[in-house]
C-alpha cells in the first residue's frame, strides 16, 4: 500500500506502513519548506539562480523524465566541518524500523551530484536515474541529503521520489483463482509473516467448472505461484495481501470428472520425485503400489486422459476388468499425456495403478455422449457437422424455420432431436446470465420436415440469389438480432457450424428488409395480446417467461418493461 506523506522543514511525517512521495502530486504542494531555504516549484526546468528548486510534472500526474520532471536544487550546497549540508540541498528523514528506496540523479557529464545518508559519507549520485535502497535501521531515523558538491551550466542535482515501507510490519495473505469470471480461494497464510517474506503457493494446472475444464499455464515450467509479502498494490489497509491466478483458456469440454492424483482416496501424495516440486500440477503427484477406484462411470462413450509421471512403467488402468488399451504407448513411456476412448454397457469402476516408482499428476474423463454448444444471443444458427444432437434435456432450445406468406414472417417449430449437418435456430431465454450447454449426443435423428434452414459445415459465401440449372431461384437470409436479412449483393462469408434460411419466396423489397420471426402457433405480439390476459407474462415470441430478465414483455395484452 502506498500512501501520500508530507515534508515538513525537510522532514518526513510517517503516519502509515508504506508511503510515497511522488513528485506527480502536485496539487498538494504549493510552497514548500526545506532545511536549505524556502522555494517555490515552477514547471519551467531551465530556470536558475541561488537556492532554487525546480518541481516540474506531467499533467496528467503519470509520468516523469530525466529533463524536466523532478525537483532539483541548481546551486552547489554550503557544507558544514560535520559533512552536513547547511545550504542548497533537499532533505528527507527515514524514520526508524523503515527502509526507503528514492530515485535521483543529475544532469552533468561529470561526477557533480551526491547523496548522504546520516553521518556516513557522501555517495556521488548516478548519472542516469537509478533507484537507489536504503535498509531499514530500527534504532533511530535517518536524514537524507540530495545536493550539489560542483556547478555548471546544466549542472542540476534531482529527484524523482521517494517511497518507504515499514520493515516492522506483518502480512497475511489469499491466493485465489479466478475462474470464468468467478473467483475461488485456493490458499490462504495460516499465520502473519514478515515484509518481503518469500512465498511459493503450489497450483493445480485446471479447474473444473461445470463441464469446462480450464487452464493455467506454468510459469518456467513451474505449477508454484511465487510472490514477495508487502510488495505491490493489493495490500488492504489491514495488511491481507491478496493474490489471483488467472485460469483463463478452456482446455477441454464436456469433463465430467477431473481430479489431481494425490486427492484421489487410495493415493499416497508424493512430492520427492526428481522435479515433481516444479513441474507437476500443484506440484504433488499421487502414487498406488496396488489398485486403487478413481471413480464410477454410467452407460455411455468416455475419453480417459491421465497425465503421468516418475518411472510409470507399471501403470495399467482398467474399466471393471478390462485393460484400457491407449491411443499412443509412447505417451507412457515419455510420462506424457496417454488418452483412450471407452464404451461401456454398464455402470462401471475406472481403476488404476501406478506403481512405486511413479505417479499420477492428475486424470480427466470427457464424455463422448454429450456437446457444448456456446449460445451468447437470444437467438443464433447451429448445425454440427458430424453429430445427432438431441436438445430435450437442455433449456437450450431448438427450431427449425420457414417463412410463411401469409403473416409475412419466419415461423419457428421447436423440434428435440436434430441430425448431423442440419440447420436449426437456437433460442436462449436467459442468454445475459448463462452462455455455456450441455446438450446429449445420440446415434442419429430423423430428418426434419418442412425446414428451410441450410446448415453450414464448412465456411461459405452465402449470396442473396441463387439459380439452379432448372432456372429455379432460391432467396437466402441470414439471421441477425431476431430478424432475417438478406445478404449484401456480393455475398456474406458464414462460419462452419452455422445456417441461413433458404427459400423460393422472393420478399425483398425497398420497404421490407428484414422478416421478422414468430414462434408456431403465434402471430407476433397481436396474438399474443389476444391470448395474454391471464395474468402470465410472455416474451415477444409468445412463450411464457416465469422470471423475465431485462426487456420488453407482454401481459394482460398490455406492453410490460422489465
Amino acid at each position: 500500500m502506498l500512501l501520500a506523506f508530507t515534508f515538513t522543514a525537510g522532514a518526513v511525517t510517517a503516519s502509515a506502513n508504506d508511503l510515497k512521495w511522488d513528485l506527480t502530486d502536485a496539487d498538494t504542494w504549493g510552497s514548500i519548506t526545506f532545511a536549505g531555504g524556502t522555494y517555490s516549484y515552477a514547471t519551467d526546468a531551465s530556470t536558475g539562480g541561488t537556492n532554487l528548486l525546480t518541481f516540474c510534472f506531467d499533467t496528467d500526474g503519470t509520468k516523469y523524465d530525466t529533463s524536466n520532471k523532478t525537483l532539483r536544487i541548481n546551486s552547489v550546497a554550503t557544507v558544514g566541518d560535520d559533512g552536513i549540508p547547511t545550504a542548497n540541498y533537499i532533505k528527507f528523514t527515514i524514520p526508524a524500523g523503515y527502509s526507503c528506496i528514492f530515485q535521483a540523479g543529475y544532469n552533468v557529464t561529470k561526477n557533480a551530484g551526491s547523496y548522504k545518508v546520516g553521518s556516513d559519507d557522501a555517495v556521488s549520485l548516478p548519472k542516469s536515474w537509478t533507484d537507489t535502497s536504503i535498509d531499514k535501521d530500527d534504532t533511530q531515523d535517518r536524514d537524507v541529503y540530495i545536493y550539489l558538491t560542483k556547478c555548471g551550466t546544466q549542472n542540476k542535482a534531482g529527484i524523482k521520489y521517494v517511497t518507504m515501507t515499514n520493515n516492522t510490519s506483518t502480512y497475511t495473505y489469499v491466493v485465489n483463482a479466478s475462474v470464468n469470471g468467478q473467483t475461488q480461494k485456493i490458499a490462504a497464510s495460516e499465520e502473519a509473516q514478515g515484509y518481503n517474506t518469500n512465498i511459493k503457493v503450489p497450483y493445480q494446472r485446471f479447474i473444473l467448472d461445470g463441464t469446462t475444464l480450464y487452464e493455467a499455464k506454468a510459469t518456467s515450467n513451474s505449477y508454484n505461484y511465487t510472490f514477495t509479502l508487502g510488495q505491490g498494490d493489493n495490500i488492504s489497509d489491514d495488511n491481507v495481501q491478496t493474490e489471483t491466478i488467472e485460469y483463463g483458456t478452456a482446455a477441454y469440454e464436456n469433463v465430467v470428472f477431473y481430479a489431481e492424483g494425490e486427492a484421489i482416496e487410495g493415493m499416497t501424495e508424493n512430492t520427492s520425485f526428481s522435479n515433481v516440486g516444479n513441474r507437476a500440477s500443484n506440484a504433488a503427484v499421487g502414487v498406488c503400489a496396488d489398485t486403487v477406484k478413481v471413480t464410477t462411470l454410467p452407460v455411455g462413450t468416455y475419453t480417459i486422459g491421465v497425465k503421468l509421471f516418475g518411472s510409470v512403467s507399471s501403470f495399467k488402468a482398467f474399466y471393471g476388468d478390462t485393460e484400457i488399451t491407449w491411443d499412443d504407448d509412447t505417451q507412457i513411456k515419455a510420462q506424457g499425456l496417454p488418452t483412450a476412448t471407452i464404451t461401456l454397457t454398464g455402470e462401471t469402476a475406472i481403476n488404476v495403478t501406478s506403481g512405486e516408482s511413479g505417479g499420477i499428476d492428475f486424470i480427466y474423463i470427457q464424455t463422448e455422449d454429450a456437446e457444448t454448444i456456446t449460445a451468447e444471443t437470444e437467438y443464433r444458427t447451429f448445425c454440427s457437422a458430424d453429430k445427432a444432437i438431441d436438445f430435450s434435456n437442455s433449456d437450450l432450445k431448438a427450431y427449425t424455420a420457414a417463412y410463411d406468406e401469409s403473416q409475412n414472417a419466419v415461423v419457428l417449430t421447436e423440434v428435440q432431436q436434430v441430425p448431423a449437418g442440419t440447420g436449426v435456430i437456437l433460442y436462449n431465454a436467459d442468454y445475459a446470465n448463462t452462455t455455456k450447454f450441455t446438450v446429449d449426443v445420440i446415434e442419429s435423428a430423423s430428418e426434419l420436415s418442412g425446414n428451410e434452414l441450410v446448415g453450414l459445415t464448412a465456411k461459405t459465401t452465402v449470396k442473396y440469389q441463387e439459380v439452379d440449372s432448372e432456372a429455379t431461384s432460391t432467396y437466402n437470409y441470414l439471421l441477425n438480432n431476431g430478424a432475417f436479412y438478406y445478404p449484401v449483393e456480393d455475398g456474406v462469408s458464414v462460419a462452419a457450424g452455422r445456417a441461413y434460411l433458404a427459400t423460393t419466396k422472393n420478399v425483398k423489397t425497398s420497404e421490407a428488409k428484414s422478416i421478422k420471426i414468430i414462434f408456431a402457433g403465434t402471430t407476433g405480439i397481436n396474438s399474443i395480446n389476444a391470448a395474454a390476459q391471464n395474468g402470465k407474462i410472455y416474451n415477444l415470441q409468445g412463450i411464457e417467461v416465469s422470471e423475465p430478465t431485462q426487456g420488453l414483455y407482454i401481459k394482460n395484452g398490455k406492453k410490460i418493461i422489465k
